[in-house]
């Protein structure tokens, strides 16, 4: 015979565990983000809905972190999209963007999907940055850091020629020129203020010192150089060439050795009629 016993039971007391949420920034499918120096902010996260959390709706904060930040209050992270219940924050000494809530996980991926990397420098440092992002709920579950990488493009920024040291403007005070005074100095920049400023290049590969609108017998002329700068002097054109590599701080010295002179005799009598000259100069950075 077969005989079924009598059921019995017991009791199981099913106790929830806070499951932290899931960050996931990147679909390896999309493109990697990159920043071109010079650009507006980029948008770093590729992936759709970045936070999941399978049992809160809610999130407390998220945080996210250039980890490998160099270039300070220079660079930065900042939400586009606004949300009424995430507050964002960001802390330039720990290159922290803190995006605030009590919010939806929906409202806080609205937020995350808009985030963009900025940078106001003109001479990035390094090939790339990472940010490290991480989200909280409402119970205090921390998700595991999830990680975006941004390739970083500089741009070769061009060096600024200033002849009038530091008052406003670029150009040189003017220099009285007297017919048979043979050469003169045309730059009167005093050693301690710079000519030449380049964000992103210690070195300038030439420069050209040019009389603009030039008349036969004016030229332009430096002296012997002592570095490997090679000068050259066209009458046709009234180009001083400076050609070869060689620092900042040697193609300052050599502009303020520049001299003119001109040996035409245009008229008997200098007091009765005088002319204005232009001289421009420009240089190009070795990058």
């Amino acid at each position: 015979m077969n005989l079924e016993s009598a059921p019995a039971s017991t009791s199981l007391t099913v106790i929830p565990v806070n499951t932290p949420p899931t960050v996931d920034l990147s679909d390896p499918v999309r493109p990697q983000p990159i920043w071109e120096e010079g650009s507006d902010g980029t948008l770093i996260i590729t992936a759709e809905d970045p936070v999941s959390d399978v049992d809160s709706e809610f999130l407390d904060y998220c945080t996210f972190t250039i980890v490998d930040g160099r270039d300070g209050e220079l660079e930065s992270l900042e939400v586009e999209t606004y949300s009424p219940t995430v507050l964002s924050v960001y802390d330039s000494t720990s290159y922290t963007l803190t995006l605030q809530g009590t919010a939806s996980v929906n409202d806080m991926n609205n937020a995350i999907e808009s985030l963009v990397y900025m940078s106001l420098s003109q001479d990035p440092t390094g090939p790339s940055r990472t940010i490290e992002g991480i989200c909280v709920d409402t119970d205090g579950g921390e998700s595991s850091p999830d990680y975006v990488e941004i390739l970083i493009s500089p741009v070769n920024t061009p060096p600024i020629v200033d002849l009038n040291g530091n008052l406003p403007g670029y150009s040189a005070t003017p220099v009285l020129y007297t017919e048979d005074s043979g050469e003169i100095s045309i730059i009167d920049v005093a050693p301690n203020e710079p000519i030449i400023t380049d964000p992103d290049s210690d070195t300038m590969d030439n420069c050209r010192v040019m009389i603009e609108s030039v008349t036969p017998g004016e030229s332009l002329s430096v002296p012997d150089l002592e570095c490997h700068v090679e000068s050259s002097y066209d009458a046709e054109t009234g180009i001083l060439h400076l050609d070869g590599p060689a620092s900042i701080e040697e193609y300052e010295d050599i502009f303020r050795s520049i001299t003119y002179s001109n040996d035409a005799q245009f008229f008997d009598n200098p007091k009765e009629r005088s002319e204005e000259r232009r001289v421009g100069k420009e240089c190009r950075s070795r990058w």
